[in-house]
């Protein structure tokens, strides 16, 4: 699976091809360039769900308690 090295959007397409080879554009974040991460699918899933984990354990800290 393709994904942004800057934002790590799997919403990633290619915008020239050919002799010189690809250029790849990612659709969230607007990169633009030659190189692109090509991870198996299920090492971008787990790194996507430490992430969710990650978010919700900040979102919890910063909540005032009750």
């Amino acid at each position: 699976m393709i994904c942004c090295p800057k934002c790590g959007s799997t919403d990633v397409v290619m915008r020239y091809g050919g002799r010189l080879g690809r250029l790849w554009l990612c659709r969230k974040c607007g990169y633009q360039d030659w190189f692109v991460v090509d991870f198996p699918d299920e090492s971008l899933k787990k790194m996507k769900e430490k992430e969710k984990l990650e978010t919700l354990e900040k979102k919890m800290r910063n909540e005032p308690r009750r």
